[in-house]
């Protein structure tokens, strides 16, 4: 597994900005299998796939495995959460992943203008990719578009 600020995503941060970065978010390995988002509920945290992958769900049918370095979440959030995600993503027991609660993802973004450039560029593709999506959907790259209602701690819990 890659450490958090090696990742593509943080490419370019200055000392000041990892070091903020560092202070962000919550990592966890899930300890069974979870939805990361839910097809059509509200965004409510960012979540950055450190070591595994997760599958994406369009209307029920698998579209796209996400990887390490792949993120979930960022349209919804940079729609100041109220934008519906667009797809299902599920984990894997044994994933882990790196968290952000809304607040703390728009601690990133305020405070962080290269993440803030690389999550705009990929929300922007992924929005226009989504807009454009007849029978098929391309999901390109990391996320669907962040939203179940889950906090740090049903993720990482043993219940459904």
């Amino acid at each position: 597994m890659k450490p958090l600020l090696d990742l593509a995503l943080f490419d370019g941060c200055n000392r000041r900005e990892r070091a903020l970065i560092g202070r962000l978010g919550t990592t966890l390995v899930l300890t069974k299998t979870r939805h990361l988002c839910t097809q059509g509920a509200a965004g409510r945290q960012f979540v950055l796939i450190l070591d595994g992958e997760a599958r994406v769900f369009f209307d029920g049918q698998q579209v796209a495995t996400l990887h390490d370095g792949d993120c979930v979440g960022e349209i919804a959030l940079l729609a100041g959460g109220h934008a519906a995600a667009t797809a299902t993503v599920e984990a894997p027991e044994g994933t882990t992943v790196w968290v952000l609660s809304m607040a703390e993802f728009n601690d990133l973004i305020d405070n962080v203008p290269t993440v803030a450039g690389n999550l705009n560029y990929v929300g922007l593709k992924r929005a226009a990719a989504n807009a454009t999506a007849t029978a098929t959907f391309p999901f390109g790259g990391a996320s669907a578009l962040q939203s179940a209602p889950l906090t740090v701690p049903q993720l990482a819990s043993n219940r459904s």
